[in-house]
């Protein structure tokens, strides 16, 4: 605790003023010190009233998020240190409905900066790994791991936690996560078998259950349960429909939006889906303010899309036509008339 107050201190700053409960390790001690020695304005909460400070409440979600993350991936409760990390990162860089945050995410309201997320943008936690380990030809020095967290202390940026078939934490740049081919690959799917076999040998910490991590959160498997929610497919949310777009019609272009996904007389969808979208060929209906209907291929929508959106989001609209104007013909001496479309 202390440790943390001190790394806030030397990374964003003094903090103007504390809010803390009674307890004795951040009332004298060390952490009474550093307070003196700062001047900062330490506040208390009142005795038996917890919810007087709304950090309580993050840090009860921050406990669940990490029990989640261990028990989701089968992680051994041992390395709860890491994973208790990350989750405070993922908080950290997630927006929240808070009135006081200004829509921004905590860290980027503490920093006054857009935070960096691209070390976490390419991996979750617990996640297969191949990283690279210096090793004397002919033996491949690509290994097998886990991902556990991003590094703090190491000046190499992007650089990971790792963890080892003989269950040791290191820090490897060069990681990049598994394809879809080596999840099915047989052969790596005997590899992931060996790495946890030779764990649970090498290693020498006893197993601890994610459930004997923080007892006192209670279990909220229900509460969390998403199954449904998670498990769509691109038949059952279509990213296309209701989307608005210029399309050209009879020599024109009309403002369109789309309105279903064609099926033929089975059920199924007309053309062929594909993740990349000039090659998806799944036919639309799509409706235009006269009532007319025409029938197009998802790779000629998403065409008309990207063409009418700048680098910066932003939609090009088209003017039918400009039926009148006004003119000020009260103008100064020198200067234009103002006219007003």
């Amino acid at each position: 605790m202390n440790h943390a107050l001190m790394h806030f201190i030397h990374d964003i700053g003094v903090p103007k003023d504390l809010l803390t409960d009674r307890a004795p390790e951040e009332m004298r001690g060390e952490w009474g010190q550093i307070v003196k020695k700062y001047k900062i304005c330490q506040r208390i909460t009142e005795a038996s009233s917890p919810w007087q400070n709304h950090a309580e409440a993050e840090i009860r979600e921050l406990k669940k998020l990490t029990r989640r993350a261990l028990r989701h991936n089968s992680t051994p409760g041992e390395y709860w240190c890491y994973a208790i990390k990350w989750a405070a990162r993922i908080q950290s860089l997630t927006a929240h409905d808070i009135m006081v945050l200004g829509s921004r995410t905590p860290e980027e309201r503490i920093k006054d900066k857009t935070p960096d997320t691209s070390e976490f943008a390419y991996f979750s936690w617990s996640q297969w790994v191949w990283y690279k380990e210096p090793t004397s030809f002919p033996e491949s020095d690509v290994r097998l791991g886990k991902w556990l967290g991003i590094t703090d202390d190491v000046d190499q940026a992007m650089t990971y936690w790792v963890l080892t078939s003989k269950g040791i934490v290191i820090a490897r740049f060069s990681v990049a996560p598994l394809s879809e081919l080596d999840l099915q690959n047989p052969t790596v799917k005997d590899q992931f078998d060996e790495f946890t076999k030779t764990y649970h040998a090498l290693s020498n910490a006893p197993s601890t259950s994610p459930m004997e991590i923080f007892p006192e959160i209670e279990d909220d498997l229900a509460e969390y349960d998403t199954s449904e929610a998670d498990s769509f497919t691109p038949k059952s949310y279509d990213e296309y429909l209701l989307a608005q777009m210029v399309l050209p019609v009879g020599g024109e272009l009309r403002k369109g939006q789309v309105t279903q996904r064609l099926q033929d007389h089975n059920g199924n969808p007309i053309g062929l889906l594909n993740s990349n979208p000039i090659m998806d060929t799944w036919e639309y209906e799509v409706s235009f303010p006269d009532g007319s209907i025409n029938s197009y291929p998802a790779n000629t929508i998403a065409e008309n899309i990207y063409s009418h959106v700048d680098q910066e989001g932003h939609n090009c609209t088209l003017l039918s036509e400009i039926i009148d104007h006004e003119e000020d013909l009260n103008e100064t001496r020198g200067e234009l008339p103002r006219r007003t479309t």
